[in-house]
């Protein structure tokens, strides 16, 4: 009787052992899948992290680029048109020098020699110019034409004219403009191309 019980609390035993080794085993393999649920949990949330890491310093890298190239654009704009403004004022300071005094007359006489030879023998010209140079350049033409050219020539002022001249044949509609500002305009048109290869631009 006392073996069969002692049997009975050794089997008993061993069961509980089993079933305690059992449950043992059953922990740790799921402790394990769930550390390996993490594992793969916390490297698919870094290689998320990475990859957006990588896609915000392009964007950043492709804006400050382009940051960059409107910051060159622009500056290069301003130059482009410090130039030009530059050029205008340099041109219309010149021109001023080139259309005034002796010379202004001097350029007025060819130009009515030069009619007259080319047809005009039987018109006038009419010379639009500011009040201010009709007195010096009328001087000036008495010592450039010639009495017969004199006559094919007439001084009219005009108020707001500053520096240069307007030539215009009588009884005609055509007016062609050697003022200041005339002239600067159309060197600067023709500086403009060469102004824009020299700042390394092209001209729209």
């Amino acid at each position: 009787m006392a073996d069969e019980l002692q049997a009975l609390l050794d089997r008993i035993h061993e069961d509980g052992l089993k079933k305690a080794e059992a449950e043992r085993q059953a922990l740790l393999d799921k402790a394990s899948d769930e550390a390996k649920r993490l594992i793969a949990e916390a490297k698919a949330e870094a290689e998320r992290l990475r990859h957006e890491a990588e896609q915000s310093a392009a964007l950043l890298q492709a804006k400050g680029e382009q940051s960059l190239r409107q910051a060159a654009r622009d500056v290069l704009l301003s130059l482009r048109g410090e130039l030009s403004r530059r050029v205008v004022a340099v041109a219309r300071a010149g021109t001023v020098d080139a259309l005034a005094g002796p010379a202004l007359a001097d350029l007025i006489a060819t130009l009515v020699q030069r009619f007259v030879e080319t047809g005009g023998r039987e018109q006038r010209l009419e010379v639009l110019l500011s009040p201010e140079q009709q007195a010096a350049l009328a001087a000036g033409l008495e010592k450039a034409l010639a009495a017969d050219l004199r006559k094919h020539v007439e001084l009219s002022p005009v108020a707001g004219l500053k520096g240069g001249f307007r030539l215009k044949i009588a009884g005609e509609d055509v007016v062609y403009d050697f003022t200041d500002e005339a002239l600067a305009e159309a060197l600067s048109a023709f500086l403009s191309p060469k102004l824009a290869a020299l700042v390394g631009g092209k001209e729209s």
